[in-house]
């Protein structure tokens, strides 16, 4: 395996980005099982990013229960992109090999072997990440199925398509050298006239768009051997800050109250 001498286990950072909905997490923890880390020597790091009305223990033993070792509670609200950075500052100069991502809303559905999957992933040039596909859910989307333009190897069918073009956490794979390239600096002198990668955080299009117009990588989405999705997505509401003001697409986030819930397919505000 890349970046490992023969016979040692691969190192891989393990993180699950949460905001305080134990009703997904709990679902989303126990899917887990079907993960197989088999010959990788893993870490496991936890962020909760949403304080209010967040039972701190239960939210801390469901992750611990299920061995992340580091677990960090947020005391206030800063959004997935912070998050996401923060995470990226905290392992930048650890000699991971590979990072495996989650959101707390998202299943696994069947049995991944995640060094079946680091095969695939060094074996498409292509692909910036390997991202388990989820079920439609917009809809625009189309459920997922075997294509003529797969990529086919072993258990696992990808696809490129326009969603490759984001870079996304919600339950994927990628390797450490996306964790230490300067996208702030690659914006810099890529589009030196916009000034907003000065203020922006990590978000899907950031990183998607300096990894596609920088070397020509784009998000492998990965279905099974029957070309059916790996994952469900399940959360049916969403809370917490979305951007940050100044960041990228902001303005059309700007009227969600990071306070209330809305429901994830609409956008419509949810009563409690």
């Amino acid at each position: 395996m890349v970046g490992q001498a023969k016979g040692l286990a691969m190192k891989l950072a393990q993180v699950l980005f949460s905001t305080n909905r134990p009703e997904y997490l709990s679902r989303t923890l126990e899917s887990q099982k079907f993960l197989d880390f088999t010959g990788c020597t893993v870490t496991k790091f936890f962020f909760d990013d949403f304080p209010l009305g967040r039972d701190d223990s239960q939210i801390t033993s469901l992750a611990t229960d299920h061995g992340y070792t580091n677990v960090r509670l947020h005391e206030k609200n800063e959004g997935i992109g912070l998050t996401w950075r923060e995470f990226w500052n905290l392992i930048r100069d650890d000699n991971y090999s590979y990072i495996w991502s989650q959101e707390d809303d998202v299943i696994i559905l069947e049995p991944v072997i995640i060094k079946e999957l680091i095969d695939f992933l060094n074996a498409v040039p292509a692909a910036s990440q390997c991202v388990l596909k989820r079920q439609n859910w917009y809809p625009h989307e189309v459920p997922a199925a075997p294509l003529p333009t797969d990529i086919v190897m072993g258990q696992f069918r990808g696809e490129f398509s326009a969603a490759a073009y984001y870079f996304t956490p919600i339950a994927s794979l990628y390797p450490m050298r996306h964790v230490r390239f300067d996208y702030w600096k690659w914006y810099s002198e890529k589009y030196p006239n916009e000034p907003i990668w000065k203020t922006t955080n990590c978000n899907e299009a950031f990183v998607g768009k300096s990894l596609l117009e920088g070397f020509g990588l784009q998000s492998l989405h990965v279905k099974n051997r029957d070309g059916k999705n790996l994952i469900e997505h399940i959360g049916d509401y969403t809370q917490g800050r979305r951007l940050l003001i100044g960041e990228p697409g902001y303005p059309t986030f700007a009227k969600y109250d990071p306070e209330k819930r809305y429901d994830s397919r609409t956008g419509q505000e949810l009563s409690l």
